[in-house]
């Protein structure tokens, strides 16, 4: 079991490293692989067998939405709070 935890989270790093992480969008690409990473992590503590690995599969998925979801809430915040920061220095810095 150990073993396929160990694969999954080589296979998600390994695919985090192709991720472009400098543009809009990073929050909610990390939150989705780390989401993803303890969804498998905590659905592997449930079941044995075919279950097991079931469980992995569900933890994986919900995990990965749930982070995903969370990400893009964070990358909203951070485009309103450049907006904000780009209004007032327009409005109030001297030309």
């Amino acid at each position: 079991m150990i073993r396929k935890i160990a694969v999954v989270t080589l296979l998600t790093f390994g695919l985090a490293a192709c991720a472009d992480t400098g543009g809009p969008g990073h929050k909610q690409t990390g939150g989705a692989l780390l989401g993803g990473i303890g969804g498998a992590v905590a659905g592997a503590q449930f079941g044995s067998g075919k279950g097991q690995l079931a469980a992995v599969a569900a933890g994986t998925l919900l995990g990965a939405l749930i982070g995903s979801e969370v990400g893009k809430s964070l990358d909203r915040a951070d485009q309103a709070a450049l907006a904000k920061t780009t209004t007032s220095s327009l409005e109030t810095a001297p030309s």
